[in-house]
This record gives C-alpha cells, sequence and structure tokens, in this order.
C-alpha cells in the first residue's frame, strides 16, 4: 500500500500516513503551484513569524523541475546558500530552500504541499487528546489535561488542532493558540509534552485500536458478570441435587420402590460358657462376654527439675518476659553529649544541640540573624555548613535564641524538652568553653565537649523572660549549650547575661533561659521540637 502524497509505503489497515499526514480515503491533488508562507490558504505552511503569510511560489515546469519566485517576502528567500537571496530560480527535488531561519529542500515542500481530495468530514478525521482513557490519543504527562485538544482533517486536507480550555495550554512553534492549521515541520506542545503532527498521527493510529478494545470491554462487564453470576447458580444447584453422599436408604418410599432393600439376616451366635465355679465357694453366676478387668490409673507427672538451683521452675514452653534495659546515668550522659555541637561564626564560637533532623538550637549571639551562615562539628558528626532559619535577640526582654539548619542530616540523637524543674534539683550542661581554644588545639582537630553538673538556684531571676539560675560551671564558649535534668531533658538554654551596675556593665554566667520560653520561640517560628515531661 502506497501513501498518494509521499509515495512512502505503508502499513495494512492504516487509517493515514504518518510521514506526511495524509488521509488515505481520497487521491492526490494536484502539484502545479504550491503556494509557501503562513497564512492558513497556504499550500506549505509554516507557522513562523520571520515568514511571511504569502512568502513564495513553487511551480512545476517539466520533469523533475520547478521554478521558485518570491513573493515580496520581508526577509527574503534564498537557494543553496542562507545570504544567496533570489526573486526567481529554477530549482530541482534536491535543491535547499531557505525562508527566514528555516530550510526546506525541494522534495520536502512537494511532499508537504500534496493534500488529499476534498472529503466530507466524518468521524474517523476527528481525535480527542487527554489524560484520561476516553481520548483517542493518551498522553499521561504533567501539565496535559483529561480533555486536552483536538486535532481534526478539514474537508481541504489540512489538519487543525483545537485547545479544548486545558490548564496549560496547547503551543505550536512556542505560541499559545486556540486553534491552528498544523503540519509535519510544527513542533507542538500539550503541557509539558512536546511533539510533532507525524508522531501524534502515528500514536493516534496504534492506540485508537487498543483503546476501542478498552471500550468494547468495559460496555460489556454487567453483561460478563451477570453471565458469571448465572453460570455458578447453574452449576451450584447440580452439584446440590446431584451429590454422592445421598444414599438410598434416606430417599423417601415413595422414590424407593424400584429397588427395595434386601431382608437384613443375622447369623446364629455361639452362646458362650459360663466360668467353671470353684468347688469351695457357691456357683458363680453365668456372665456373657469377656471377665472384667481393673482399669488402668494413668501415672502421676513427673515433676519439671529447675535447669539450676537459680532458675525457677518453669514448663519447658515457658519464657519469662524480658524486661527492657533501664537506661543508666551513665547511657545519659553518653548520649547527650553526641547530641552537643561547637557552633563556630567568623570569630565568634559557641555551643548548640539538636532538637531534630539537622536542627541544631544555640544562641542568637553565637549564630547571628537568619540567613548567616556558621559551622558546626563534633566527634561523630565532623564539619557540617549551617544557615540560621530563626533568631530572636533582645538584651532588654532576655531574648537570645536562634535555630540552624545543616546542609545534610547526620546520625546524631536530638534532646527533648522538659517544663517541669524545681528549685534544689539536679542538672548538667555539656559544652565548648573558650578556654580549650586558647590552649594550642590546632584547628584541623575537634575538641571534646565539656562536662559540667550542678543545682538549679532559683527559677525566677528574670520578671519579662523567667531565667534559670543553677551552680554548672559555665564559661564563654558555653552560650546556647543545653541544661539538662537527671533524665537528659533540656530544662534550659544556657545564655550570658549583662547586668548594670553602678552604670557598667557585668557579664553574669551560670544562667539558662528557661524550657517554656523556648519551646514558645520554636513554636512561634513553626519549628518542630519534642517534649517530654
Amino acid at each position: 500500500m502506497i501513501c498518494p502524497r509521499c509515495q512512502k509505503p505503508l502499513a495494512n489497515g492504516a487509517l493515514f500516513c504518518a510521514l506526511c499526514g495524509a488521509s488515505l480515503n481520497g487521491q492526490g491533488g494536484d502539484l502545479s503551484k504550491i503556494l509557501i508562507g503562513r497564512s492558513s490558504e497556504a499550500d506549505f505552511i509554516i507557522n513562523d513569524p520571520k515568514v511571511s503569510l504569502r512568502h513564495a511560489t513553487l511551480s512545476e515546469t517539466g520533469p523533475g523541475s520547478y521554478l521558485l519566485t518570491d513573493l515580496g517576502s520581508t526577509n527574503g528567500l534564498a537557494v543553496g546558500e542562507p545570504k544567496k537571496l533570489v526573486k526567481s530560480a529554477q530549482v530541482t527535488a534536491s535543491d535547499r530552500i531557505f525562508l527566514a531561519d528555516r530550510s526546506y529542500t525541494v522534495a520536502e515542500i512537494l511532499a508537504g504541499a500534496q493534500k488529499a481530495s476534498p472529503l466530507p468530514l466524518s468521524e474517523a478525521d476527528r481525535y480527542t487528546i487527554g489524560r484520561t482513557d476516553e481520548s483517542d490519543l493518551v498522553i499521561n504527562q504533567p501539565g496535559v489535561s483529561s480533555q486536552h485538544a483536538l486535532l481534526e482533517l478539514r474537508s481541504d486536507g489540512r489538519w487543525v488542532l483545537t485547545d479544548l480550555g486545558s490548564k496549560n495550554g496547547t503551543f505550536v512553534d512556542g505560541r499559545r493558540i486556540n486553534s491552528s492549521v498544523v503540519a509535519e515541520a510544527n513542533q507542538i506542545n500539550f503541557g509539558r509534552a512536546n511533539t510533532n503532527l507525524p508522531a501524534l498521527l502515528n500514536l493516534i493510529q496504534y492506540q485508537k485500536r487498543s483503546i476501542k478494545t478498552k471500550r468494547i470491554l468495559r460496555s460489556n462487564i454487567p453483561k460478563y458478570l451477570a453471565l458469571a453470576c448465572l453460570t455458578l447458580i447453574i452449576v451450584g444447584l447440580f452439584l446440590l441435587f446431584d451429590s454422592p453422599d445421598k444414599k438410598p436408604s434416606q430417599l423417601s418410599p415413595a422414590t424407593n420402590q424400584s429397588t427395595p432393600n434386601p431382608p437384613i439376616v443375622e447369623e446364629p451366635q455361639e452362646k458362650p460358657k459360663p466360668y467353671p465355679s470353684s468347688p469351695t465357694s457357691p456357683q458363680a453366676p453365668s456372665q456373657i462376654g469377656p471377665a472384667p478387668t481393673k482399669p488402668i490409673e494413668p501415672a502421676p507427672p513427673k515433676p519439671i527439675e529447675p535447669r539450676n538451683n537459680l532458675e525457677p521452675e518453669y514448663p519447658p514452653s515457658f519464657e519469662p518476659p524480658r524486661l527492657e534495659r533501664q537506661e543508666t546515668e551513665a547511657d545519659i550522659r553518653e548520649r547527650t553529649k553526641k547530641a552537643v555541637v561547637e557552633v563556630q561564626r567568623q570569630t565568634v564560637g559557641g555551643t548548640g544541640f539538636f532538637i531534630g533532623e539537622g536542627l541544631v538550637m544555640t544562641n542568637a549571639h553565637v549564630a547571628g540573624s537568619i540567613g548567616q551562615v556558621a559551622y558546626v562539628r563534633n566527634q561523630d558528626i565532623g564539619v557540617i555548613k549551617a544557615v540560621v532559619i530563626a533568631s530572636s535577640f533582645n538584651k532588654t526582654s532576655n531574648k537570645d535564641w536562634a535555630v540552624l539548619r545543616l546542609d545534610r542530616k547526620p546520625s546524631a540523637p536530638s534532646l527533648a524538652f522538659s517544663s517541669k524543674a524545681k528549685n534544689s534539683n539536679k542538672i548538667f550542661t555539656w559544652g565548648y568553653p573558650g578556654f580549650i581554644l586558647d590552649m594550642g588545639v590546632p584547628k584541623s582537630s575537634i575538641p571534646e565537649a565539656v562536662y559540667s553538673e550542678g543545682v538549679i538556684n532559683n527559677l525566677d531571676f528574670a520578671p519579662i523572660t523567667p531565667l534559670v539560675v543553677h551552680s554548672a560551671e559555665t564559661l564563654h564558649g558555653n552560650s546556647g549549650s543545653p541544661l539538662l535534668n537527671e533524665k537528659g531533658l533540656v530544662v534550659g538554654v544556657n545564655t550570658r547575661i549583662y547586668i548594670v551596675d553602678d552604670d557598667k556593665s557585668k557579664y553574669k554566667g551560670n544562667i539558662a533561659l528557661n524550657a517554656q520560653a523556648t519551646m514558645k520561640f520554636l513554636s512561634d517560628n513553626n519549628i518542630p521540637y519534642q517534649q517530654d515531661e
């Protein structure tokens, strides 16, 4: 089978040519004069703003010979080379023509301009394009609507693409359209799907058959289900009335007259002889059947011996319940130490601790304001870059919090908060006091966190933001470190407070922002945290 337009071989049963888009319901048209341009009236349409509406004509002058004529186009016409402009030129099928930024061979123009004879519009020439199975061409990609576009073949042999109100639009050569004539050379976009007319026609040709089969099956599903149910009922009734468990003796007399049961003849049984009686005892009565036997008493159960003197006497199949191992004081210290990191921002240093996956809590005077970059490190995670995502600093109202988000999420434990704390409760802290860095530790090495412990002295030190005064020793570099109770829960965040006395600012250590105010800061900034009472 040969295409009447481009003379290419076709598959049997094809609806149209996948190469040039020609409908296979008619024969080829006239090639005596071909109009080239952007207009919908052109025989060879080029949807390019640099191409004029009526750009040029191509006329046949003899076998294999054609006359190319420029129709006064804005950007001109060239043959052979882009800069070789001509008003008219004699060309052959192998010559290349340049129009604006596009180029075609004469053979490509002849193949694309060949039109089918006028045909009435039929259902077979209308194809819907969308994401659902109801479409003739299913494109299941992002940006494609359920009913996206309609591709139809007009009576003059041109293919027209119409947008059906899609959300992301239909584009031809980068231009959003409501309705446009399309040809082989046009680039078509449905959302993010990039294609062209030959590819669309080729896909429609194969999908139409499979979708038609799906629709036939879908419309007949109720019939198939009804037929299956009827078959199951018939089979069930057949098995019920033809069951082999029914015996003739169980049937009624009316249904069993033709095959009467044979009479049952009882065989005579030999009367057993009486047991002989003892000569010294009266005559024993005769007994039928075997002599009575003494019942066998079951043996008493064997006691279960313990496996050793220390283990209880459980049955072999019984396993005593396993008690979960309680976290010791040493375990709490080790876990909380792994959650504490050193924070460095330029020449400022301090301490921080993990409150979630990839989130570190510290002081604002250590990490800085939102958007500033800092680095966190400890001996387990190494050095990780971080950025400040929340910050609040006010010396008057005792606000000094910041949260860092790390570039990567290391494997490190997170600390939870507790709002329950009392005076005289035991507390401890891990931190990186500045004197460690002053003792000649190389910058390439990572210092080890320092442990300090004490008790809570006062929970109501400041009226605006209540502070926790404690006796655990903290120095420069401990700022931002967690104040922890005996369970390893955070009851405060260590900070530095300056108290004005005699017109002089004095640094006050061993003070922490309490957990309640810290959790409110996190909630106000939509930062997740853990709380455990």
